[in-house]
């Protein structure tokens, strides 16, 4: 029924129905709306929050695909989360790329710290005093998870 909508707002109430970790039948018809120039943001936005929280770690390339195009905006939100959560490395480089992007920066800081890495405290420790506080935040949180996994 997603793929004979006619609408958006059809297309995005049937994706309710695809908001269930592990359904990854449904992630290449996703992927293909989600690259589609014609898919409006909302219906991308939407997109991207199944693909987080179906979590499949089959289509680790489109994930990269999509964070690196500056062109989908903040609909990059919850796939950088993902990526984080899957620990893609080829991620890595591309997060840290976006710590210098404003509107990025609290998912970048976020993403990164679910890899728990020693040698990523100096990109958290850029943000301990930021200017907004939940850059600060997030950042402290970081270096919190970073101190309790090497058991400081």
């Amino acid at each position: 029924y997603y793929k004979q909508s006619k609408y958006d707002n059809e297309k995005n109430f049937f994706m309710s129905f695809f908001h269930y970790k592990g359904f990854e039948e449904v992630v290449p018809m996703l992927l293909e709306d989600f690259y589609s120039p014609k898919t409006p943001d909302l219906t991308r936005s939407f997109i991207a929050e199944n693909l987080r929280v179906i979590h499949s770690k089959k289509y680790k390339e489109d994930y990269l695909k999509i964070i690196s195009d500056s062109s989908y905006g903040v609909n990059r939100y919850a796939v950088m989360d993902l990526v984080g959560k899957l620990k893609i490395e080829a991620a890595v480089p591309l997060l840290i790329k976006m710590l210098d992007e404003e509107k990025l920066r609290t998912n970048a800081i976020c993403a990164l710290c679910d890899y728990k890495k020693e040698e990523l405290r100096p990109y958290f420790q850029r943000f301990e005093n930021a200017k907004e506080s939940y850059w600060r935040k997030y950042a402290k949180t970081a270096l919190k998870k970073l101190d309790r996994r090497l058991g400081k």
